[in-house]
């Protein structure tokens, strides 16, 4: 293998397009392995001192082209190896990161899709790289990552957690015309371009399903791909331009008899080819007349629901219905939800939930959401969270200003049968109560509830009861000033979030602050800056 100043250059190459004839499984790209080189892609080589240099992560560029049909990316195959250094041992694949990015110039820009600590097969194909064996390793991601027609890059590191030994990425044939980047400081960070000759295309395959990915920009299309992600027979991502979608008559609904999984992501790009991540560029909006959102699978499926990226608002609902967000809630269905990075807002219940009904039977992670303003007269303001399945994580949510009449919930109510794990989440100023749950092992760490009803866990530390300070206004972001800055917990069950919703990093000075949003940062100059531009949530932002 190649000496580790060599080998500080990283490439990227141009991958050819797949026009596929029909819907179905497909593999988008198969660029076999040449066993002649590679260069490393390994996160803690970015983070070892001199003499070899500082960060280095690879991307590679592919284009998806399928005549409108979609492809939602499911597995990623990798061909490299290990070099070993004195005193290593060899590592575990317990830590690979895989991050599609949309196109920016011909370099990687906008981080469209994340996961860290992917599933990996290794199996040695029996063959050697410059000397060392080869491996094969294929990446099953959690959730699919739909991608419209258009230019990508895909970003994939291992952590050896400062080990000696480094992961390398191996080469496949020549892609004339290619361009070369590498990243200095972190993964990710200040993609360069770079002619460092005609080395090779990475070895790389993508595999997934056609025609499973819609990209919408209309009421009416937001609605005709729920009813068709009901009855497709596969996992289906939805992408939403972003905009404002009136609901007309009726809630938009999701409802299906089938095991198979749902995104829907909110703030697209026209095309679908970027995105911004900011609740408020993507607004779904009830118009004061009926409920919101609505996703509804039956009680005996297991597909997985994922709602990201949205404001949900002007919700309403009559009799003992949900006015904001419905996901899931039907006992017997098995699957996961994961509602993250949104806002739900202002709206109104009879004798249901106003803002959120979700639940039940998985995992039930509700995490960096904004839940403010919303009534009802003789249910729950900010809604009800129940699992009786797996385990339910509620993390980093600002819960305020929601309110009931009578002698009801104006906050959060927690049910089910399983202990919930409540972190690092700010209830404050809700009416009556700011968060009622029944299991006795409720284990609460680090939050700022105002007023509470249940018997906690013993083991639950760390919370506090003082007023966040609120910008006010309808600005829950925390002042500089807050009593809460600082006071979260970095190891919350469910684990951290990356970013808050105003995407600035979680922890950003060591550790992180309770609610949806980090306190800003003081600038050197001294003067504090509390908006920070237009608070908008950027993925993949520096």
């Amino acid at each position: 293998m190649t000496n580790r100043s060599c080998a500080v250059m990283a490439v990227v190459l141009m991958l050819g397009a797949f026009t596929p004839a029909t819907a179905g499984a497909v593999t988008l790209l198969d660029q076999p392995p040449t066993q002649a080189w590679g260069v490393f892609s390994d996160e803690s080589f970015d983070l070892t001192p001199q003499p070899y240099g500082y960060s280095q992560v690879i991307a590679d560029d592919f284009e998806v082209a399928t005549g409108g049909a979609g492809f939602a990316l499911e597995e990623v195959v990798i061909w490299g190896g290990f070099e070993p250094f004195p005193g290593s041992t060899f590592p575990l694949w317990d830590d690979v990161d895989v991050l599609v990015h949309a196109d920016a110039g011909g370099l990687p820009g906008t981080v469209l899709c994340a996961e860290t600590g992917v599933s990996a097969n290794r199996q040695a194909t029996g063959l050697t790289v410059t000397g060392e064996d080869e491996y094969m390793v294929t990446l099953t991601l959690r959730s699919p990552c739909g991608l419209s027609d258009g230019s990508y890059w895909i970003e994939v590191y291992y952590n050896t957690a400062l080990g000696y030994d480094d992961w390398f990425w191996e080469f496949s044939a020549p892609d004339p015309g290619g361009i070369y980047a590498y990243a200095f400081q972190a993964p990710g960070v200040a993609w360069t371009p770079e002619n460092v000759g005609s080395y090779g295309d990475t070895a790389l395959q993508l595999d997934g399903s056609l025609g499973a990915v819609a990209c919408v920009d209309s009421a009416a299309a937001l609605q005709s791909a729920l009813t068709a992600a009901g009855a497709d027979g596969e996992d289906d991502v939805i992408l939403v331009v972003q905009g404002t979608y009136l609901t007309t008559g009726s809630a938009f609904i999701y409802t299906t008899a089938e095991s198979f999984d749902l995104q829907l992501l909110g703030g697209f790009t026209a095309g679908c080819t970027d995105r911004v991540v900011a609740p408020a560029n993507t607004i779904l909006d009830g118009a004061g007349a009926n409920p919101v959102l609505v996703l509804e699978p039956g009680s005996s499926t297991q597909g997985n629901l994922h709602v990201q990226g949205f404001t949900i608002s002007n919700g309403v609902a009559t009799g003992t219905g949900t006015a904001g967000l419905v996901a899931g809630g039907v006992p017997g269905h098995s699957g996961s939800i994961t509602i993250d990075h949104n806002a739900i807002l202002n709206n109104q219940a009879e004798n249901g939930a106003a803002g959120i009904l979700a639940g039940y039977g998985g995992v039930l992670a509700v995490v960096n959401n904004l839940i403010a303003g919303n009534v009802s007269s003789g249910g729950y303001g900010a809604g009800v969270l129940s699992c009786s399945g797996e385990t339910l994580w509620m993390t980093n949510n600002t819960v305020a200003d929601n309110s009931c009449t009578g002698g009801c919930t104006g906050g959060v109510e927690v049910s089910g049968s399983v202990p919930p794990h409540i972190n690092n989440n700010i209830l404050w100023g809700n009416q009556n109560l700011d968060l009622a749950f029944q299991h006795s092992s409720t284990r609460l760490s680090n939050n700022d509830i105002g007023v509470f009803m249940g018997d906690p866990d013993p083991s639950s530390t760390g919370n506090l009861s003082v007023d966040p300070d609120f910008y006010g206004g309808g600005n829950y972001r925390l002042q500089i000033s807050s009593p809460v800055d600082n006071q979260g917990t970095n190891n919350p069950a469910g684990g951290l979030p990356a970013y808050d919703l105003d995407r600035r990093p979680r922890a950003r000075d060591g550790h992180v602050d309770m609610g949806a949003y980090e306190t800003p940062p003081v600038f050197i100059s001294g003067f504090e800056d509390p908006l920070l531009g237009d608070w908008s949530l950027v993925v993949g932002a520096d």
